[in-house]
């Protein structure tokens, strides 16, 4: 017994072990007797499929191993509902208005409320996307009294709520390191008052979002900023901010990722020219270009690792080639430290109807040019509203430009013109992208080289922005098997069907089967191997 003990006092065994009992449990809430344990959908995959009702029985037969059973079940919830319902008078009263609440419906006896401390103490993530609306107020009213000012959750991390009601107050504790505030709108005083007790229960906060301009308007964020303690900030409705909060949030000493989604200013903000954020090192922004803009040239002089960018349609009828000429040169001023670029625009639900495909589609066009200084580039996503088709050669210099690039998706606005890239466009990366492990890029697949290269490159996904035609699927999967020998998926585009594959077989199936191909020259190959190693073997002996 005691060296059992010792095994399982090892966590990731335990882990091990946990995420490979039971079967799928099916019920919110599992409930053993005097133990009430949730089931989080929230939880991560091995443990919602295979874990619950295992642990669960764990947790039952052994005293021991519950501890650990018990951690793994209630350490990220996504409800306060299943915590409550440990207490036995916790229990809903049914009307014939409203169909009935949940309330407290005699006195909390202390050893019922221990219980409850015993599972709240164990969750350390409480994300919910709705307040119960069955549970009556006078609920946390009362429990607020039970507590005496200590919080509810004093193991709390990560806290992840909707709005201001009596609750959240509860859930407030020195452990938090993250909070995601979700309301919209609030006011003045609600927001004064949320932000005293977040500064005075959660000293060692890290991590704010907020969803409501209203939080960064009142005076206790100015002591937030000053606190120097937060590390990264989101802020999700920033309409509102003027120039001098913007400053001051970009000053705070020791914020490294900073998150800023505004879509309607209307005019560009008039930032200092060059403005040190000290620590900053991930930028997420969302909004008009010229407010983007505005941002992105008051930093060049901080070292940007990581940049975020989604850009809202432009107002103006200019070209989208010289927005995007001016967008990327802009970037162009990390080239030293970047190491993970996202750019992409608001997807448009239908194009303009003076838009045409010709107006979509840049062909050889230099203004990537600057991009191709940023040597250290490990991931690259470009999800434009518009099509840069690239040639070979031109693909060939993106691939010698990023010789650290791991993940480079390069999406299109789905013009239906043949890409004048070809299958030996691929091979660039083979040749010059070591470690790139996943790729999606438009080349034209039908045109193949004369023989396949062979290499032993390790790129796991691929995904060809174009389709395939029926005829030449096992031929095409013999050249991708033999230039990516280590792929686990291959898809390819199924959109342009009715345009471009015409009377040809569906492209779905199409892409299905060259997948399936490559497979079977892996299982061959795989083989192959095997027997070579077996006739070794007895050759030695």
């Amino acid at each position: 017994m005691v060296a059992g003990q010792c095994v399982f006092a090892i966590p990731e065994i335990v882990r091990l072990i946990f995420s490979q009992l039971g079967s799928s449990a099916h019920e919110s809430v599992i409930f053993l007797g005097t133990l009430d344990i949730p089931f989080d959908p929230s939880q991560p995959e091995d443990h919602r499929n295979g874990g619950s009702d295992a642990l669960a029985n764990l947790a039952r037969c052994s005293k021991f191993l519950s501890c650990h059973a018990l951690d793994i079940l209630w350490r990220h919830q996504s409800s306060i509902l299943p915590l409550l319902k440990t207490l036995p008078t916790f229990k809903k009263i049914r009307n014939s208005v409203d169909g009935g609440k949940y309330t407290l419906t005699g006195v909390v006896q202390p050893s019922h409320w221990k219980g409850l401390q015993l599972y709240a103490n164990r969750i350390q993530s409480l994300r919910t996307h709705s307040i119960d609306p069955t549970i009556d107020d006078l609920v946390f009213i009362q429990m607020a009294q039970l507590l005496h000012n200590r919080p509810l959750m004093p193991m709390l991390r990560i806290l992840s709520y909707p709005d201001l009601s009596h609750s959240i107050f509860l859930l407030l504790s020195p452990s938090l390191r993250s909070v995601e505030l979700r309301a919209e709108s609030l006011t003045k005083d609600k927001a004064t008052f949320f932000l005293q007790s977040l500064l005075q229960k959660a000293p060692s906060l890290q991590s704010f979002c907020s969803f409501s301009p209203q939080v960064f308007q009142v005076p206790p964020w100015t002591d937030m900023v000053n606190s120097g303690n937060l590390r990264s900030l989101v802020i999700l409705d920033a309409e509102d901010l003027d120039v001098n909060g913007l400053k001051d949030i970009l000053q705070m000493p020791h914020l490294s990722r900073l998150c800023f989604v505004a879509c309607s200013h209307s005019l560009p903000l008039k930032l200092p020219d060059h403005m040190r954020a000290y620590v900053l090192r991930e930028l997420i922004l969302s909004g008009q270009s010229h407010f983007i803009s505005s941002v992105l040239k008051c930093l060049v002089q901080t070292p940007l690792i990581t940049l975020r960018v989604t850009y809202a349609p432009p107002d103006d009828a200019g070209s989208l080639e010289d927005i995007w000429a001016d967008r990327l040169l802009t970037i162009s001023s990390w080239s030293q430290s970047l190491s993970v670029l996202e750019l992409q625009e608001q997807q448009l639900l239908q194009p303009e109807p003076e838009w045409e495909d010709n107006e979509r589609l840049v062909l050889h066009n230099p203004i990537f040019d600057p991009l191709l200084k940023i040597r250290g580039l490990k991931k690259f996503i470009f999800r434009p509203n518009i099509t840069f088709d690239f040639c070979d050669d031109e693909i060939r210099n993106l691939a010698r430009a990023w010789p650290e690039i791991e993940f480079l998706h390069l999406g299109t606005w789905g013009i239906t013109k043949v890409p004048s890239a070809k299958f030996v466009a691929l091979e660039a990366f083979a040749m010059f992208c070591p470690k790139l492990l996943s790729l999606l890029i438009r080349v034209d697949v039908e045109r193949l080289p004369l023989s396949p290269r062979v290499s032993k490159h390790r790129l796991q996904n691929l995904r060809i922005d174009y389709p395939a035609y029926g005829f030449l699927e096992s031929l095409l999967g013999r050249y991708l098997d033999a230039l990516f020998p280590e792929l686990l998926s291959i898809e390819g585009n199924d959109d342009l069907e009715d345009t471009i594959v015409g009377d040809h077989d569906d492209p779905k199936l199409v892409w299905r089967h060259v997948a399936s191909t490559v497979k079977l020259f892996q299982a061959a190959r795989g083989d192959n191997e095997r027997r070579r190693r077996m006739g070794d073997s007895a050759a030695e002996k």
